[in-house]
């Protein structure tokens, strides 16, 4: 039974546990995505490490781990004054998503005419982005910058430089754009271990004559890191142990042939 005892602790101690909830970095694939309701969307990301904290049920994300240096257009795939949309220098501020953490004041659903909110009963939070984008309404003749950061996106708040601009901040719930068009929903999604998070932020555009919902997503999935071949071995050994031991507790003490 010692033997037993101490194969199946020894299996116990490569099993991780929640035991000590304390903020952990994870290796992590992160993807962000700008989607302009009926012109066109991008997505951008890749690996990074992202924290997570299961006493809070948080997760945050260091400025600089989502990055686009490249410029990269935005397929327009449907007809309208819009002619072509480019990102570039896009990147993350800080952000922290937690329980409530998209209740900003002001910006929870339902808003009044023309507003972005959010359904502020999930996980959610601020985070801002830099970078660029180009929209283009007549190629090399009007083209006007949207800086991200001045546009509030994942953020939450108003702003009328260069355009009309209403954000609000980030939520696995509901975001919702009110528009004269009509009203526009996006859902996130969320498990109960934080393993999986999609956040949308959903931001109201007025320019040139086009009402514009913008829904940003992010999407966080933690990955599972391969064990290294040591790791492996000891694993497999007390698993093979702990069968051995089993079988002989089974078939009893042997006994002596007779004389």
């Amino acid at each position: 039974m010692r033997k037993l005892f101490g194969v199946a602790a020894a299996a116990a101690l490569l099993v991780p546990t929640t035991a000590d909830a304390v903020p952990v970095s994870r290796p992590a694939e992160v993807f962000l995505g700008i989607t302009i309701q009926n012109v066109g969307s991008v997505r951008i990301g890749g690996p990074t490490i992202v924290t997570v904290d299961p006493a809070a049920r948080s997760v945050s994300l260091a400025p600089g781990a989502i990055a686009l240096a490249t410029p990269t257009v935005i397929p327009v795939t449907t007809t309208t004054a819009i002619a072509q949309i480019s990102a570039s220098s896009i990147s993350n501020q800080f952000g922290l998503f937690e329980p409530f953490g998209g209740a900003v004041p002001g910006e929870v659903c339902p808003p009044g005419a023309n507003e972005a909110c959010v359904n502020a009963t999930y996980i959610g939070g601020i985070m801002g982005l830099t970078g660029t984008v180009k929209v283009a309404v007549i190629p090399d003749v009007v083209v006007i910058p949207v800086n991200l950061n001045a546009a509030r996106i994942g953020q939450g708040g108003s702003t009328t430089v260069p355009f009309t601009f209403d954000a609000a901040p980030w939520t696995v719930g509901r975001g919702q754009v009110n528009t004269p068009n009509g009203t526009f929903t996006l859902s996130g999604t969320t498990n109960a271990t934080l393993s999986r998070l999609t956040l949308v932020t959903p931001t109201f555009v007025s320019a040139l004559g086009n009402l514009l919902p913008i829904f940003t997503t992010l999407e966080i999935t933690l990955t599972v890191p391969t064990p290294e071949p040591g790791t492996l071995m000891l694993l497999g050994s007390g698993l093979a142990g702990l069968a051995v031991a089993r079988r002989r507790r089974r078939q009893g003490p042997e006994t002596a042939p007779p004389l």
